[in-house]
């Protein structure tokens, strides 16, 4: 759990660099995070994809077509879609990137320590690679 809220703290000052411009960008481009850490450039934004099927597909899907970045958050009320997609995939854990977000509600120390508790359970998960804050002003 430390870890994982070490990265609350990177992800919200991470600042993104820019690259090399003439870089030719393809499913496979990464960027390489302050920490060292490799992140893919592409992947699947599940925040219009509904729970309860639509959300399992399109992970499946994007997986199948070389994506390896899945962003999913509390809010959009998909994880466990998103966990049963990943947890049939044919693929070792560190062959894919999991974002997902701390929702408004949750904001302070011990509910955002169970909100990161519930959330890893949701997707089935050990670990998700980045957790961010999905709104700073909170409720």
């Amino acid at each position: 759990v430390e870890y994982l809220l070490g990265l609350i703290a990177m992800g919200t000052t991470c600042g993104l660099p820019r690259g090399n411009r003439n870089e030719e960008l393809n499913i496979n481009s990464t960027i390489t995070l302050r920490s060292g850490l490799k992140m893919p450039r592409f992947g699947l934004g599940t925040w219009l994809s509904k729970g309860k099927g639509e959300c399992y597909k399109a992970t499946q899907v994007a997986l199948k077509n070389g994506y390896r970045l899945i962003d999913t958050a509390a809010l959009y009320d998909n994880e466990e879609d998103v966990g049963k997609a990943l947890g049939e995939v044919k693929m070792q854990r560190d062959e894919y990137y999991v974002v997902t977000k701390l929702a408004s509600g949750d904001h302070g120390y011990d509910k955002a320590l169970k909100a990161i508790e519930e959330q890893v359970k949701k997707l089935g998960l050990a670990y998700v690679d980045l957790y961010i804050i999905h709104s700073p002003k909170g409720k």
